[in-house]
């Protein structure tokens, strides 16, 4: 199979396809990158969210285990003195 040659292609769209044809290319092709772009976004964005998210969950858990821990040695001590 030979090569896709765009350059040629695109020259053959212009000529035998009109105008119009050529401007809905660029006009779907200013979609894509602009889709590509936004999904990028959001992308980044959820990251920083999860990171977040993350972070958060690791300090609850500290601060639970430390509660838990306290908990713990009250109630042992609680029930040394019965």
């Amino acid at each position: 199979m030979a090569a896709h040659d765009v350059a040629a292609c695109d020259a053959a769209c212009k000529v035998c396809a009109g105008p119009w044809v050529w401007e809905s290319r660029n006009e779907l092709l200013s979609r894509v990158s602009n889709l590509k772009r936004d999904l990028q976004d959001w992308r980044f964005k959820l990251d920083n969210q999860v990171k977040s998210y993350r972070s958060e969950l690791g300090d609850l858990r500290k601060t639970l285990n430390t509660e838990v821990s306290q908990l713990r040695n009250e109630f042992q001590v609680r029930a040394g003195h019965s």
